[in-house]
């Protein structure tokens, strides 16, 4: 089918089975020449950034007090980013907004309505199997605590209690996903017909960072605390996570961004395109723009004790911080990839770079890789240091630590093709 939506999926292309578990192999590595391809750099580059903070994560209980601080003194400022995991996640909620919205808006503007059972049911279809699987893996590793998580986990609501924990250790974000599933057909069926689908949009997520200004402002002790010594373990954060990360009403910026790109692509494509072919500074005010305001949140050292963040009072400077941070990365990200969708001459480097093919597999399977790739990250730190006993490990290289990451992403890879394609990509097909 023509590229039409921004996006396509080779199943619709031609009638394969479900049984087909050779074409299913085959697809994982070829790319139709009728697809967004710079989505699958994007995508490859956000469970990059997330499997880079997990290993960095997992390098910091190897060490101790001084020996981490010696690494962190040493750790290049411009790779600073990657002590943010979240940022990965909200580069996913942008494109799964983009993706989930070209779907509404496509069937909005052909049929004026939207067949919710046929999307719920493709929805559940695509996540469900793979997370079942997931599920009942993790589930083992603890029954008795997992036991009592189970049914919240299962239902996708264990972000209303407290103290219910993800037995799927990256699981919240999808938790916070299929709740936008949920809700996304109602409310673009609703803001469309209305008429009001760019103002809806704004106001959203203008709503979603002033949700965070008020339970930060409501609960300050919240941001008296650092985040290294959060991200150390040395203080609990989990009121903090609870309040400002896991939900739907916190976290909701970059979906929306996304559905402000699918709302452009399907309505305003042509003017789009137009403007930002009629001066090359459009497109590059447009690329820098957005690299400075991701740059402007990556680049703070939150993970360094002695960094300029927290010297004064880092209390007000880490308020606004906690407040703005998804607010202005979101815009960023969002920038960078509108400068993809629409800018066809001017610029056109990073766009190649996304597109290479060597994407195309990570981007595949990149739903297991999220999922899966928390123990592969404990294999690869044995690999690399011969041990994960504190005791034993007395420095950390960065080559080390980018050899975990790198071996992480291998072996994870090489785990779930198999998970993609006799669980993920059947279902794939079902639901076509």
């Amino acid at each position: 089918m023509p590229e039409k939506n921004g996006v396509s999926d080779s199943y619709e292309d031609k009638n394969v089975s479900m049984w087909n578990f050779k074409q299913h192999f085959h697809d994982i590595f070829y790319r139709p020449h009728n697809r967004f391809a710079a989505i699958d750099g994007l995508r490859a580059f956000a469970i990059i950034w997330v499997i880079a903070f997990h290993c960095l994560f997992g390098v910091s209980k190897l060490l101790n007090q001084e020996q981490l601080q010696l690494f962190l003194n040493h750790y290049p400022l411009l790779l600073n980013g990657f002590w943010q995991g979240d940022k990965g996640v909200d580069m996913f909620f942008v494109v799964s907004g983009y993706l989930i919205g070209i779907i509404v808006f496509s069937e909005l503007q052909k049929t004026n309505a939207i067949d919710y059972t046929h999307f719920y049911l493709r929805r559940l279809y695509r996540i469900l199997p793979v997370f079942w699987f997931a599920l009942l893996i993790y589930f083992f590793t603890d029954v008795e605590k997992h036991s009592r998580e189970l049914i919240s986990n299962l239902l996708f609501i264990n972000n209303f209690f407290p103290y219910q924990d993800d037995i799927i250790p990256v699981g919240w974000s999808l938790v916070i996903e299929m709740q936008f599933y949920l809700l996304a057909p109602l409310l673009l069926y609703w803001i469309y017909h209305k008429n009001k689908v760019v103002t809806s949009l704004i106001a959203l997520f203008l709503l979603t960072t002033l949700a965070r200004y008020l339970i930060l402002s409501k609960n300050i002790h919240l941001v008296d605390i650092p985040f290294y010594q959060y991200l150390f373990g040395t203080a609990d954060g989990r009121d903090l996570w609870n309040a400002i990360y896991v939900n739907l009403y916190t976290r909701a910026e970059p979906i929306i961004c996304g559905l402000f790109l699918a709302w452009i692509y399907r309505y305003k494509k042509e003017q789009a395109q137009a403007w930002l072919q009629q001066k090359a500074r459009h497109s590059g005010l447009i690329l820098i723009s957005g690299i400075v305001l991701m740059s402007v949140v990556t680049f703070i050292p939150l993970q360094n004790p002695q960094s300029f963040f927290y010297q004064g009072n880092f209390s007000q400077y880490y308020f606004w911080f906690l407040v703005l941070h998804h607010t202005l990365f979101s815009i960023g990200f969002t920038l960078i990839v509108f400068q993809l969708l629409f800018g066809q001459q001017h610029f056109n480097g990073l766009k190649k770079f996304l597109s290479l093919k060597i994407w195309y597999p990570v981007s595949q399977m990149v739903f297991p890789i999220y999922l899966f790739h928390f123990p592969f990250v404990l294999i690869a730190a044995i690999i690399v240091f011969g041990t994960t006993n504190p005791d034993m490990v007395t420095m950390v290289s960065l080559w080390q630590v980018l050899a975990m990451m790198l071996l992480t992403l291998i072996l994870t890879m090489l785990f779930v093709i198999p998970v993609h394609v006799f669980i993920e990509k059947p279902f794939m097909v079902i639901r076509k």
